[in-house]
């Protein structure tokens, strides 16, 4: 359900840049004004500085930026807070059961640090 309203319903709807590589997607960022609706890495790619490169994009139109993540998720927290995104926020997603952090960033000069 959430893969369908991905590609049915948020994508559509966003400004989203894609990185392919022989036809096949690499990377992908989409943002819905200020946040993050989806960021992806193909896993043969991270931890090359790729996501750092997509969210330097982003501040190039957005100087704060906003994500949501579930609590659970081993990959895009601790991704998150290693830029220096800060949580301000906690909810329980109801159709699943799961906590759901908000967490917002907010450029400077110098603080994208290395985290993907």
């Amino acid at each position: 359900m959430v893969k369908k309203a991905m590609q049915d319903i948020y994508i559509p709807n966003s400004d989203t840049w894609i990185y392919e590589e022989f036809g096949v997607i690499i990377r992908f960022i989409s943002m819905s004004k200020n946040e993050i609706g989806g960021l992806f890495i193909s896993p043969n790619y991270r931890s090359k500085g790729i996501g750092n490169s997509l969210l330097e994009h982003t501040l190039k139109f957005h100087k704060e930026l906003e994500v949501e993540v579930f609590s659970e998720n081993k990959i895009g927290n601790p991704f998150y807070e290693k830029l220096g995104f800060k949580i301000i926020k906690e909810y329980l997603h109801q159709e699943s059961n799961q906590k759901v952090l908000r967490m917002f960033f907010k450029a400077d000069k110098n603080n994208i640090k290395s985290a993907s």
